[in-house]
């Protein structure tokens, strides 16, 4: 009878003597697509909609300039014109399929990976410069950056960052340079956090090619005066993010949350099995579990890391601790965008230790190196064997929580208590037409976090049960935590709905000051005034609905208003 492990041994053990960059690549290719090819089938998920299927604007090639000036942009706070440029592509190619942004997804990672690969073939042997780079493809915290639409933004920065990196370890005159610096430009552009790879660079030169140290310093420096004149032109140097409670806490509030953020970062690359697309958990009070074990757990890790740092050192500085020092100063580079010393939207994510990894896996594999463990051993092979079995099977099972918005709510808000899923979960089930199981949610999402969006979806849970006095309360609130247009369009409907015209006549009238453009809201207030009898101001408003969006509906009530026609009865449902 053969021996299973002997035989697998043997196996491994000729394909790592006879493994080819071809082979290597080949195998990471098929990988990736075994392990993220399920998620062609998922639909598109929470910023997915506003912020692309719902914003025409976005969908658009011609409206690249627009992007780079800020003229167009889904969030001030954020600066990402590359990342709109290529949406924009996608759609105007392919149209509004969720397939078209996965696949660009899928093909981009799985390049990133090769890019990778072909990195750490400079530091590393050949079979475990494949190992690492399998475990970064296949990583359970990676999954969210390909399964999610809106994440491209993550894989593109990476994209290019990784891309300039690989050119950087091949550079060879003042030109290669140059195209190193543009790509870490794109990089940038797509995403904030190519930033990173801007230090990363020049710790890289420093240690492995000083002979371009000034002129990637020069054009680094560059790039980043252009960077941010762009930026500034178009949102400003920085905006803070909104309705994020981490983001409410003070210098020294967010820094108590550090050692909780790294531990969760430790714990979910070892054991990645409960995870989810939105953590917004602060700390109350400090307590044994959420700072002091965290804390412990983390200095431990820090003085292995700084010890193991020491023996290399000792050991041979050239052949393994100057690698052990770049990868680990990529970790630490990486982490510190990521730890709230400058307030983010989310408290961790499980997208932002993208690029951090690249840092663990160097660690590892140095210590792999510098301690000669033999991979054709038959434990380390059976070890890596499974460890890649379990993250892809993690990975593939996980694709299927995001096939759509309210799937990947439900199993989300099971792991993290989150107001954002409780508000998703309700939107999606008033869309089903199950109203009560919205309030319990939309209740929820309140108790959680008392922001501008919770009570927002309170309001529409209650327009939606004809409860309008609690209806206006809750959009009163939201108005008064933030100054949205969604807010008074929603609080103008729920007076009138509640039959409170006098109130809602005024209220409209004030709303309409500030956004003369909304549609709603003059469609609205002809409603209003006609049930006033003011049918003078009703006809002024209806014209005014109806020069700025002349569709059928607003038609049908312009020539009834028009024509002077009376006892009109409106069937008015929440939008």
């Amino acid at each position: 009878m053969v021996n299973i492990n002997q035989w697998l041994q043997n196996s491994l053990g000729n394909f790592f003597a006879t493994l080819t960059n071809k082979k290597a690549i080949l195998i990471i290719s098929i990988l990736g697509i075994i392990v993220f090819g399920n998620s062609l089938g998922n639909g598109f998920v929470g910023d997915d909609i506003p912020q692309m299927i719902d914003y025409p604007q976005m969908q658009s090639i011609t409206n690249m300039g627009g992007f780079f000036t800020g003229q167009v942009s889904t969030n001030t706070n954020y600066y990402k014109p590359i990342f709109n440029t290529i949406n924009a592509l996608i759609f105007t190619y392919f149209g509004p399929r969720a397939i078209a942004f996965h696949f660009f997804s899928i093909i981009l990672h799985i390049y990133s990976v090769i890019f990778l690969f072909l990195i750490l073939i400079q530091f590393f042997k050949k079979p475990l410069a494949l190992v690492l780079a399998l475990i970064f493809l296949v990583h359970p915290l990676n999954s969210e950056v390909v399964f999610y639409a809106a994440d491209l933004q993550d894989v593109l920065f990476f994209f290019f960052g990784i891309l300039g990196l690989y050119k950087l370890t091949r550079a060879k005159s003042i030109g290669s340079i140059v195209v190193v610096t543009f790509l870490f430009f794109l990089s940038i552009l797509s995403k904030e956090t190519g930033a990173l790879f801007f230090p990363v660079a020049m710790i890289y030169v420093l240690l492995y090619n000083r002979k371009y140290v000034y002129q990637l310093l020069g054009l680094l420096g560059f790039t980043g005066l252009i960077y941010f004149a762009l930026r500034m032109n178009a949102i400003g140097f920085f905006n803070l993010p909104l309705n994020t409670p981490i983001a409410e806490l003070d210098f020294w509030g967010r820094i108590l949350h550090i050692p909780a953020i790294l531990f969760f970062y430790l714990k979910t690359f070892f054991y990645p099995m409960y995870l989810s697309a939105s953590y917004y958990w602060i700390i109350g009070s400090l307590n044994i579990y959420n700072f002091y074990i965290p804390l412990i757990v983390d200095l431990l890790i820090l003085g292995l890391i700084t010890y193991l740092g020491v023996k290399l050192f000792k050991k041979d500085r050239l052949t393994y601790f100057k690698p052990y020092l770049f990868f680990s100063l990529c970790l630490i580079i990486g982490l510190s965008l990521h730890i709230q010393i400058v307030p983010l939207d989310a408290t961790v994510a499980d997208r932002w230790f993208y690029f951090p990894m690249v840092g663990v896996l160097g660690i590892i594999g140095t210590l792999f190196q510098a301690y000669n463990i033999n991979l054709n051993h038959k434990f380390i092979i059976t070890f890596i064997v499974a460890i890649l079995l379990l993250f892809s099977t993690r990975t593939f099972v996980r694709s299927f929580d995001w096939r759509d918005e309210l799937t990947l709510a439900t199993h989300d808000a099971m792991v993290s208590e989150s107001h954002v899923l409780e508000i998703t979960i309700a939107n999606n089930l008033i869309k089903q037409g199950k109203v009560d199981e919205a309030k319990e949610h939309a209740v929820r999402a309140v108790k959680i976090y008392p922001n501008f969006t919770s009570y927002n979806t309170l309001g529409i849970v209650y327009t939606y049960l004809g409860d309008y006095g609690v209806a206006v309360a809750a959009y009163e609130k939201a108005l008064e935590l933030g100054q949205y247009q969604i807010f008074y369009e929603n609080l103008s409907f729920a007076y009138l709905m509640g039959n409170d015209l006098d109130k809602a006549e005024s209220f409209t009238e004030e709303a309409l000051k500030k956004y003369p453009s909304s549609v709603k809201l003059w469609f609205r207030l002809a409603i209003i005034e006609y049930k006033l009898r003011k049918l003078d101001k009703a006809k002024s408003a209806i014209m005014a609905a109806y020069q700025l969006e002349p569709t059928q509906g607003i038609k049908m009530l312009y020539n009834a208003i028009i024509s002077g026609r009376k006892g009109l009865e409106f069937n008015l449902i929440p939008e």
